[in-house]
């Protein structure tokens, strides 16, 4: 039997085979490993954005509280942008179809905010790394 470069070479030779098993063997660790960080960091990161966004919220109900008058003009003006024609042009400058853009009050804000939660607490097993519910505790 001859032998080429291309039986040498080619994908059924014995040194393709090896080739790929060397380079199977050398990847399989690295995705062992990248798993591991995959459950052991995603856990982390999901509790570090938790405890960023009591974080944000803590310092928006402190402000409100230290600053009510402040509060109060930002509230009045955020209800006047909504009746500025040029507010809507600059939304749709930016592809936002204006549909999804409106005012809402405290109260529709709270709803809302509510609504998310139930929902996150009613799919929670789909967007932790876990997979583990965690409802709260009442």
């Amino acid at each position: 039997m001859k032998t080429t470069f291309k039986s040498i070479t080619g994908p059924g030779s014995l040194r393709w085979r090896i080739v790929v098993t060397l380079l199977t063997v050398s990847i399989l660790p690295l995705i062992v490993a990248g798993l591991g960080g995959w459950v052991v960091f995603g856990e982390l990161f999901e509790q570090k954005a938790l405890d960023r966004m009591r974080i944000l919220v803590n310092g928006h109900a402190k402000a409100i509280e230290k600053f009510p008058d402040r509060y109060e003009k930002l509230k009045s003006t955020m209800l006047k942008v909504f009746d500025d024609p040029d507010y809507k042009v600059a939304i749709e400058k930016t592809g936002r179809p204006w549909e999804f853009v409106s005012y809402a009050d405290e109260a529709e804000c709270m709803e809302y905010a509510n609504n998310m939660i139930d929902l996150t607490n009613r799919y929670i097993k789909l967007l932790t790394a876990k997979g583990k519910s965690k409802k709260k505790k009442k």
